[in-house]
């Protein structure tokens, strides 16, 4: 026969530990939330400057394939951004440009260093700025800033 007196203590100790561990779990349910938060907050800041950058802004994935454009790449591409998004850059502009800027692009792939380039479109001037994102130690993305230097060319 069990002791009651050992067996209520018993009850006493695991109801403790329970009530324990589920203050652990809201306490983990807040640190939660706060990261979503946080996480949230910095995807608005990071869509609010794609959206109203005055330069153009890019993110591409390790397959040279647009992950992100700022909304001017519309005017600039004459296609809405949902057309522009996950292609390739021999899909968005003209032969010639997008092997070079494929070539440009897995050098900075595979070097893992920023380069200039100067680059023309449909009469338009540009200079753009590439550079790697590393991600785990490796060159996994790239992304850069084009800024439209024709007005500066003519001059």
């Amino acid at each position: 026969m069990t002791d009651p007196s050992k067996a209520y203590h018993e009850l006493l100790k695991e109801i403790s530990t329970l009530q324990q561990r589920i203050r652990e779990l809201e306490q983990d349910e807040l640190e939660r939330n706060r990261v979503e938060k946080t996480l949230q907050e910095n995807q608005e800041i990071f869509n609010q400057i794609m959206e109203h950058s005055p330069i153009h802004v890019f993110v591409k994935d390790d397959c040279i394939r647009s992950i992100r454009l700022s909304r001017n790449y519309e005017e600039m591409l004459g296609r809405p951004i949902h057309e522009l998004l996950g292609k390739t850059m021999d899909d968005l502009f003209p032969s010639d440009l997008a092997k070079s800027m494929i070539a440009d692009d897995l050098q900075i792939l595979n070097n893992g260093k920023q380069i200039n380039v100067e680059e023309e479109l449909n009469g338009r001037f540009y200079t753009t700025i590439k550079f790697p994102i590393q991600y785990e130690g490796k060159a996994r993305y790239l992304a850069g800033y084009t800024i439209d230097i024709t007005d500066s060319k003519q001059a």
